[in-house]
């Protein structure tokens, strides 16, 4: 196997590797998205007990998130909006020893 700094300048340097590594990223992250249904049925079935199961499941959970962030990765609800506070112009003008334009 070649090191971690070897992969990480292939990653760099090959396309076609980095290609290739990603795919296999995001299959990894559909093969423990599988195991967690798995690992459910099995425990509904009275096979593994649910704190075992829960403890794999969020292992698991962030793993394929990090492997495939599209598809497994935390949602964020971003709207676009942005709300700020109101701010007056008066407190803005208003410097010490000097009056408020009108």
């Amino acid at each position: 196997m070649p090191s971690h700094a070897t992969i990480h300048r292939w990653l760099n340097e090959h396309q076609e590797f980095r290609d290739k590594y990603l795919a296999a990223r995001e299959a990894r992250a559909d093969a423990r998205s599988e195991r967690m249904d798995s690992l459910v049925e099995r425990m509904l079935e009275g096979e593994l007990d649910p704190k075992v199961v829960s403890v794999a499941l969020s292992n698991d959970r962030w793993q394929a998130g990090r492997e495939a962030p599209k598809r497994y990765g935390d949602r964020l609800g971003l709207d676009g909006e942005v709300n700020l506070p109101k701010v007056s112009l008066v407190v803005i003008r208003t410097r010490p020893g000097r009056p408020i334009p009108d």
